[in-house]
């Protein structure tokens, strides 16, 4: 039976997740016996705290399987209510949250409530590709503004205005970001501000990576400065502050009636997060010990990695935030697919091309540091012998 017919024009343009895609090969290969080294998939190699495990354990022992509220249990609303208080200095009540099945789904959530068809969302290149995916998914139109490579990937302010249109709704941010581990001062928060106000224009601040930050570096959210708790929507994520990526649990924060439409959103579609997960989320809050130590192996292996790379002839702007070096290979001549597909086939180690993320990505590959030293330090001597072979 032919199908072609039957699949809908939004579906026929969704693009495959390119890391994904990569994932899946490298685990075909591990399959076959192969042992690579995954640097390419963006996930803790730590275990998530027992604390939370445990919580998880009790609540499904004592029957936490069924439905709730479609917004979020009370319990964890009120955890995140005192949260990003006192840790983001954003003002919320109850009616300004949704917890969701992931910072994804948060993401895809916000992009349906405020886009028509044919508004656009500026968005950073190089960024995390499902940003593009989704805002295209529901009807939106991705324009890109510049974070360029020889500024540090910081955001070109100027080029960020000049994309600025009738038809524009909204900015996405990205700090840290995915894929530089490049994070925003205050200074460029507040012309952030002061565009978006100017413009009159919302904000989606994606903050997954909002704890994993390095160098005595303060997280700040954008809805903490004055005036923009009204127009930003701020996405934050459990997965990786807390190594719980496979647990699927995120929320938003974000004016009150744009909440109340991702919540008939979520009861359309996902009805709810995962009961004993939700719960387990409480107790996530409580393990900022767990979360600070692993921060602080990150930024030793933060520091070991980037030693590696200068050795090997390798720059690489110093990564402020995630666990994501953006290294540039333009010495190599090779585009980014072809020097990751060289670094796979000759040293087993699997990283992301840079242009997977934007032509700004180009002549970058992504490789992630959430791996032992001891491993690492096996990456930086393969690395050696390798692009010898390179010049």
């Amino acid at each position: 039976m032919e199908y072609k017919h039957f699949i809908s024009k939004r579906a026929e343009a969704l693009k495959p997740s390119s890391t994904i895609n990569l994932a899946d090969t490298v685990r075909d290969m591990q399959a076959r016996g192969l042992e690579v080294i995954r640097m390419e998939t963006g996930e803790p190699d730590f275990a998530t705290p027992k604390p939370i495990v445990q919580s998880a354990i009790k609540a499904l022992e004592s029957g936490m399987t069924k439905y709730t509220m479609s917004s979020g249990i009370p319990e964890l609303k009120s955890a995140i209510i005192k949260k990003v208080w006192t840790k983001n200095s954003i003002p919320a009540r109850a009616k300004n949250i949704i917890v969701t099945p992931g910072a994804k789904q948060g993401l895809f959530y916000a992009f349906a409530v405020i886009l028509n068809e044919g508004d656009e969302v500026l968005i950073p290149n190089p960024s995390w590709g499902s940003f593009k995916s989704i805002v295209g998914l529901v009807g939106g139109s991705p324009v890109e503004y510049l974070c360029p490579s020889n500024k540090d990937f910081r955001i070109d302010f100027d080029d960020l205005e000049q994309k600025i249109s009738h038809k524009t709704k909204a900015i996405l941010v990205n700090y840290p970001n995915n894929p530089t581990g490049q994070t925003l001062s205050l200074s460029e928060l507040k012309r952030l501000s002061q565009i978006a106000t100017k413009y009159n224009l919302l904000v989606i601040s994606d903050e997954s990576y909002e704890e994993l930050v390095y160098d005595n570096i303060t997280h700040v959210s954008l809805a903490s400065l004055p005036g923009m708790a009204e127009r930003t929507i701020s996405v934050f994520s459990f997965s990786k502050s807390f190594a719980m990526t496979g647990w699927r649990l995120g929320y938003v924060v974000a004016p009150e009636e744009l909440v109340a439409k991702m919540v008939i959103l979520q009861q359309q579609t996902a009805t709810c997060p995962v009961s004993f997960v939700q719960r387990a989320g409480v107790t996530a809050f409580k393990c900022e010990s767990d979360v600070a130590r692993m921060v602080k192996e990150y930024q030793e292996r933060r520091d070991l990695m980037l030693e590696g790379l200068k050795q090997c002839g390798i720059p690489c702007v110093k990564p402020r935030g995630s666990f994501y070096l953006f290294p540039n290979i333009q010495r190599f001549k090779l585009d980014s697919f072809q020097f990751a597909k060289f670094l796979l086939e000759k040293t087993l180690i699997s990283v992301v091309p840079g242009s997977t993320f934007g032509s700004e990505g180009e002549g970058h590959v992504r490789m992630h540091f959430a791996l032992s030293k001891e491993i690492l330090r096996k990456v930086i001597g393969k690395l050696k012998i390798a692009l010898k072979e390179l010049g």
